[in-house]
């Protein structure tokens, strides 16, 4: 699956998000942080992804949305991660939220180091993957990089 998360950290007081009660445990990217959250009608697990310079008409803001009408687009494509939410929703600061299916996955650092040639192969398989079912419907990834591809 297809979400950017890079170096983890711990929150002292996250945000709030309605209907999501947020885990401290976060990802920091270079435009957005994510939070493993769980949804609280549900109690399923979510990866609350808050665009941090986000304000309502900004210039982020319209990428947001854009990045929803994407996700939206590729709805139930494998390799692709799915919205929980079908709507840009709003923290307690106002940032604009994409709430994300939750994909159990290993931080690149805890697994690298450690593949094995079929390994690889396996990894640069699932991500080319990822990329023709993006490409094949009109769309590219314009910042492909591992931080940015979950692999389980």
């Amino acid at each position: 699956s297809l979400l950017g998360m890079a170096g983890s950290e711990q929150a002292e007081h996250p945000p709030t998000v309605l209907g999501f009660t947020l885990s401290p445990d976060q990802r920091a990217g270079g435009f957005s942080t994510v939070f493993a959250a769980t949804q609280d009608a549900t109690g399923t697990t979510a990866a609350l992804k808050i665009f941090d310079r986000s304000k309502p008409g900004s210039a982020v803001d319209r990428d947001v949305e854009r990045e929803l009408a994407m996700l939206q687009h590729f709805r139930g494509v494998d390799r692709v991660v799915q919205l929980v939410e079908e709507q840009v929703l709003r923290d307690s600061r106002g940032m604009a939220v994409l709430a994300l299916r939750w994909v159990p996955h290993q931080p690149l650092a805890e697994y690298a180091a450690k593949l094995t040639l079929h390994g690889i192969r396996r990894y640069m398989k699932c991500l080319l993957s990822a990329i023709s079912a993006l490409h094949s419907r009109g769309y590219a990834h314009c910042d492909v990089k591992p931080l940015n591809f979950l692999f389980d």
